[in-house]
């Protein structure tokens, strides 16, 4: 769960493990990405995992991302690699934030 707003809180839709990395991976409606309750958890999101790699740096593990998906992007020939390289970059409340 991660803390977004006062006293709420989310649950990513997914979270990946890969050999080398962990993902948090959020699929939206295309039309919903820039609802400010999506974007509000996407920057939260992306602060846990600036906290989540400072730990990994520090204790030995994995590196972690976060992905903002629209859920029309998720198709029987989508690689989550593909997906991940795609979407890592998201606009956040007209500001441009690498995951």
């Amino acid at each position: 769960m991660i803390d977004y707003r006062r006293g709420e809180r989310y649950e990513p839709d997914f979270v990946v493990e890969t050999t080398t990395e962990k993902l948090i991976c959020e699929i939206k409606a295309r039309n919903e990405l820039d609802d400010p309750t999506v974007q509000a958890k996407a920057k939260a999101a992306r602060t846990w995992v600036s906290y989540a790699n400072e730990h990994a740096r520090s204790n030995g593990g994995k590196p972690w991302r976060y992905v903002l998906i629209p859920g029309d992007a998720v198709t029987e020939s989508a690689s989550l690699t593909g997906l991940v390289s795609k979407y890592e970059l998201q606009e956040i409340k007209g500001l441009a934030v690498a995951a």
